[in-house]
């Protein structure tokens, strides 16, 4: 048992549990670098965690057609005038490239929990809007389909 500064007592389990696995429909190695981002969250590395979310993001654009050689905020913006991905995305990725750089780059300042956090939220979203969500679209056609040919 622990007790904080203020007598409060809390009960910690260790080991901690790790973060569900991410959505099969997301490709291998983005899902990959996403599933590391939550797992390195709960074992409190926030900075390894934002640092694994921008790889996500980047692996995100360029699997999505974004030139190779760019840097991140030129193949999000690349991706928006593309239309690939729609201005309220575009604005997700840009902060999530911020926190994702200031957790590369010892320079900057460190990323707290909120940010990690909140770069977790904003990649799920990003990634059920680009791949999982149209992929349960899909789906749900092919059912249709074949039951429509049953008839």
């Amino acid at each position: 048992m622990l007790i904080s500064q203020t007598g409060a007592r809390s009960t910690k389990f260790y080991p901690f549990s790790l973060p569900a696995k991410s959505d099969k429909r997301i490709p291998e190695r983005i899902r990959r670098d996403f599933d590391e981002a939550k797992q390195c969250f709960s074992i409190q590395a926030y900075r390894a965690s934002a640092t694994m979310i921008r790889r996500a993001l980047q692996n995100t654009c360029i699997d999505k057609g974004a030139t190779k050689g760019s840097k991140l905020l030129d193949q999000i913006n690349e991706l928006a005038q593309k239309g690939v991905i729609t201005s309220d995305i575009k604005e997700w990725a840009t902060v999530t490239r911020w926190i994702g750089n200031d957790a590369a780059h010892p320079e900057s300042p460190e990323v707290e929990i909120e940010e990690a956090e909140s770069i977790i939220a904003l990649t799920e979203q990003l990634l059920n809007v680009i791949y999982i969500s149209p992929a349960i679209a899909e789906e749900r056609k092919k059912i249709r389909n074949q039951k429509t040919k049953k008839l």
